[in-house]
């Protein structure tokens, strides 16, 4: 809320897929004041993307705009037939489920009901909605109208290994 939408430079883009590739557990996360900061991740396996990877990219993505801007924003003008993927940072109504300050703006419990209801709206202008988040009754309440998929996989995300392993998550579906 309160940003205006930003047609991300192609350096961005270049710099983003650098440090998603070589920082921990290819996590991109902001702190309170919008610089980057996730530690690097020791990942010698890893390879960076070569320029002829990236020209594939860019041949993907010519003609494309990419913008980052609140959800309400970014899909407002969505119509019937668009696909629209939601993937915001999960929580739950307890808020104790880990860490979710992932940029200076925390995405708050209210935001979870906002983009449910705006999700709602877009599958009854007749978009096709797809939201993933956490596998938690608090979330399932929010989407009422949309099938609900199950996922299982393992985390790789917390910082120990004592506390990776398998998960659940929720992928909601508009009907």
């Amino acid at each position: 809320p309160g940003q205006q939408a930003l047609l991300i430079p192609t350096e961005n883009l270049a710099l983003s897929s650098y440090l998603t590739t070589l920082s921990f557990n290819g996590i991109y996360r902001q702190n309170l004041k919008g610089k980057h900061n996730v530690p690097y991740g020791y990942k010698y396996h890893l390879v960076l993307p070569d320029q002829d990877l990236i020209g594939k990219y860019s041949a993907l993505l010519r003609g494309s705009e990419l913008h980052a801007d609140d959800f309400e924003k970014t899909a407002g003008d969505a119509r019937r037939g668009d696909v629209v993927y939601f993937d915001p940072p999960y929580t739950v109504a307890h808020n104790n489920n880990g860490f979710v300050k992932y940029n200076d703006r925390i995405f708050s419990w209210a935001d979870q009901k906002r983009l449910a209801q705006f999700a709602a709206k877009l599958q009854k202008r007749g978009c096709k909605v797809l939201v993933s988040n956490a596998d938690h009754r608090s979330i399932r309440e929010m989407y009422p109208a949309f099938g609900e998929v199950i996922m299982r996989r393992s985390s790789v995300i917390a910082a120990s290994s004592a506390h990776r392993g398998p998960i659940t998550e929720s992928l909601f579906v508009s009907q």
